[in-house]
């Protein structure tokens, strides 16, 4: 079994501190500049639906003796037509999808979190924030399903928050 050498930021300590910075310049410009994020999203969401496609189509076709080996080759064939799809539309509309796309992800499994919630109250005693933060999930669904611009520029800034804060770890990981 081979161990992972955590050693090279010790012997470079610059490289970490330099891919830091390459991260969080990239994050800064993806929060004033959301309009190229949102574009390069798309384009990484149908890259996303192709490859998954492939992937699930190769794996039902790899256990074809297993039980459900055909609804992953359905869900391989739908992600493969969602990326066509995607592709022939303009990028405006696709990008448009995207945001309900999203929003509706997120509204479908924020309202199994409120089921869970509640089943788990039973169990837990957070169930309470479990449900609270399952109730947040509908509400900024909502925001995405009502203003799609609104869901455009906050993928656009959380994309850029987060590349900020894995900059700022790698600048501190030395």
């Amino acid at each position: 079994m081979e161990t992972i050498d955590y050693s090279a930021p010790r012997r470079y300590p610059w490289l970490s501190v330099l891919v830091g910075i390459i991260f969080i310049a990239v994050g800064v410009w993806c929060m004033f500049t959301p309009v190229s994020t949102f574009a390069a999203l798309t384009i990484l969401f149908i890259a996303g639906f192709f490859a998954a496609g492939v992937v699930d189509i190769f794996a039902a076709l790899a256990n074809t003796h297993r039980h459900n080996w055909g609804w992953t080759l359905v869900t391989g064939v739908i992600n493969i037509l969602l990326g066509v799809w995607l592709c022939a539309m303009p990028a405006s509309e696709a990008a448009t999808v995207l945001v309900y796309f999203v929003g509706f992800y997120i509204f479908f499994f924020s309202a199994m979190g409120i089921a869970a919630a509640i089943e788990m109250r039973r169990f837990s005693k957070s169930w309470g924030w479990m449900l609270a933060f399952a109730i947040l999930g509908v509400v900024f669904s909502f925001l995405f399903l009502i203003s799609p611009l609104f869901g455009a520029v906050y993928l656009s800034w959380m994309v850029g928050l987060s590349f900020v804060s894995y900059g700022f770890f790698r600048c501190f990981y030395n």
